[in-house]
């Protein structure tokens, strides 16, 4: 790697968001213990460790995770599933916020 290519690189890095373990967790719905669980498993790695141990993930992994850059987004289709054990309940169905 050159130089130039190395500065590149590092001014990229730095223009990058990154998000505590803390705040992706928030982002894509899951716990703590799920990503961490996650690094060890090799699903889904941090993008770098801090100084103090800390797991930094990247704006990045966050688009890749949820989808939104990815090629087979558009192809991708979302099915939802609710189930209805009582009449009472069925007549409710669909209405979001009762």
């Amino acid at each position: 790697m050159t130089a130039i290519e190395y500065l590149q690189n590092f001014i990229k890095h730095l223009k990058m968001k990154y998000y505590s373990i803390g705040e992706f967790v928030r982002l894509i719905g899951v716990t703590q213990q799920t990503l961490r669980n996650w690094d060890k498993a090799g699903k889904l790695k941090p993008n770098h460790l801090g100084k103090s141990g800390y797991r930094y993930y990247s704006q990045q992994q966050l688009q890749y995770y949820l989808g939104l850059k990815s090629e087979n987004s558009a192809k991708r289709k979302v099915v939802g599933y609710c189930r209805v054990p009582s009449n009472k309940q069925k007549d409710n169905k669909g209405v979001v916020g009762r």
